[in-house]
Parts: C-alpha cells; structure tokens; sequence
C-alpha cells in the first residue's frame, strides 16, 4: 500500500519524528542543545522560520513556516545530521528513526494556536511537570523563564506574543 503524497508546500507545517522502537533520541543536555544547533542551522540554509518546539526525550514537535516548497529538505537535513551526531556520540549503528517524519500542514488560524497548545502541553500530558512552562525544552518555556531563545525562532509569533503580554 502506498503513502500518501506530503503536502509540501510553503506556509506553516506541524513535524514529528520519533527514536526507533520509541528509543531516547536525547540523553544530556548537550543533545538537545546540538538538535537546536542543527534546527537553526537548517532553517538558515531553507529559509524557515522556528514556531515552537517541543523536544522530549524519544521524539520531537517542530512548529515551523516554510518561506518555499522545501518541508523534505530541511527535514532530511535535520534528521539526518542529528542522528549523525547521535549515533557517533553513542558509537551505535542503525536505523535511529522510526520511520519519515510525519508532517501536517497548517491550514487556518485557529488550528495554529490549538497546535502550540498541544505543543506546550505535551511535557504536562506526558507526566513529566505539572504546568506549562516547567519543561525546559519548549519555546514557551524559554520565553515565560526569560531565557534567550535559539536564533531561528527570533521570528517567530509565539515570541512576540508573549514577549507583548509580559510587557
């Protein structure tokens, strides 16, 4: 049975991958700082903008807006360059992925918001802490402690808007 075709084009898209057999695909604090690091660095090269994030420790949401009809690139440049890395750091061999990346395409407004709820809510549902803003590795996160975000989402919506109702 064949896959259905992704819907590549340009505007805003939903990404997931996780580890190979639901594997940790982060272990110290120095893997998820190295995704980032790979995230911006593709985004620079694709022309993309960074959302939200989530990283948690067996797979990862982006929230990213294309500026052209690239989503397979960047992505092929971001999973495999971390497993790369992750695979030599751990000196292991083999598949990392569980399979290619799913994508869905953000289609209205209000679909995007409910997106970055489910993003930032994802540590919550999972048990790890007890509110928002409590896991270290979300956008929102970043944002709401005062930290300095990664450079790629500079741009990005989620930003503004909370950096706006802070003030």
């Amino acid at each position: 049975m064949s896959r259905k075709p992704r819907i590549d084009l340009a505007g805003y898209h939903h990404v997931v991958n996780r580890g190979v057999n639901r594997a940790d695909i982060f272990e110290t604090d120095a893997d998820y700082e190295m995704f980032l690091k790979i995230v911006c660095k593709a985004c620079r090269a694709y022309r993309v903008i960074l959302h939200d994030y989530c990283l948690m420790t067996n797979h990862f949401h982006l929230l990213v807006e294309t500026e052209l009809e690239n989503l397979s690139l960047f992505m092929k440049h971001i999973n495999s360059n971390y497993a790369i890395y992750f695979n030599k750091k751990t000196k292991r061999t083999g598949h990392f992925w569980q399979g290619r990346f799913y994508s869905r395409y953000i289609y209205n407004e209000a679909y995007y918001y409910t997106l970055i709820q489910y993003i930032e809510q994802n540590p919550v549902e999972a048990g790890i802490v007890n509110e928002v803003g409590e896991y270290p590795y979300t956008l929102g996160s970043v944002i709401m402690n005062k930290n300095k975000p990664v450079a790629c989402a500079n741009k990005s919506k989620l930003l503004k808007e909370l950096t706006y109702e802070n003030v």
